[in-house]
């Protein structure tokens, strides 16, 4: 997949924002889903295009918008973002691709070291596009995560370095001891006969099922942040 970066203009494009924003869900994000008000109070405060921030829609050759990706803390040495595809576009591998096209943008036009990314420990999905994406986990923080009506989450932090998006390989973190494990993956070709037969064992053992909007998997995580995943091959 192709993606490509185009800029998002406002205030010409104020509405066509607003009405993303609006017309989708986002369980992981911190705003799950603005009112109209809200978003409009959000793009006339600076959030989406300032000195520090600035937004681009994420552009497929053959489906066309598929969502946004907004830069923040352009200003800073570390540059980090928010990615948001839309329902229809998620779980069709677009956000490896969605992440490339930022850190490109980001080392071809800032002169920075490191590019971050941040999200909910659960989101598992998301950070399994991280280390698609040549990104490495720097940190884990307890109850970082604000969540709406419910207790804060835990929260995970990526990086690429410049060294490693010029030589598309991964610099690892030092060891901190123990076992070192961050997630087992499992392919299998029957996924609701294989959570019906060991999803119980897993619960029982101490792992809960990760609630999450993945048809093509299921994972459940150790209270120590490793993750077991069972994910149907794609054909």
């Amino acid at each position: 997949m192709n993606l490509s970066l185009v800029a998002l203009r406002l205030p010409e494009e104020d509405d066509g924002l607003v009405s993303f924003l609006t017309s989708n869900s986002f369980p992981f994000h911190v705003g799950r889903t603005p009112s109209m008000d809200e978003a409009r109070r959000r793009i006339e405060s600076g959030s989406f295009a300032d000195d520090e921030q600035q937004t681009f829609w994420l552009v497929d050759q053959e489906l066309g918008r598929v969502g946004f990706i907004r830069l923040e803390d352009l200003a800073d040495d570390t540059p980090m973002f928010d990615l948001r595809l839309a329902d229809e576009h998620r779980g069709r591998g677009l956000g490896v691709p969605a992440l490339r096209a930022a850190a490109d943008h980001i080392f071809t036009t800032l002169g920075v070291n490191r590019f971050e990314g941040c999200t909910r420990a659960d989101n598992l999905p998301m950070r399994r596009t991280f280390e698609k994406a040549g990104w490495v986990q720097e940190a884990h923080f307890r109850q970082a995560w604000p969540v709406q009506g419910e207790p804060p989450a835990d929260a995970v932090n990526y990086s690429i370095l410049r060294q490693d998006w010029e030589s598309g390989s991964r610099t690892p973190t030092a060891p901190l001891g123990g076992n070192g494990v961050h997630h087992i993956e499992v392919w299998t070709h029957d996924l609701a006969g294989t959570e019906a037969s060991f999803g119980w064992l897993m619960t029982a053992l101490g792992w809960p099922l990760v609630e999450q909007d993945w048809e093509q998997g299921r994972s459940w995580q150790h209270p120590s942040g490793a993750y077991l995943c069972w994910s149907s091959p794609r054909p």
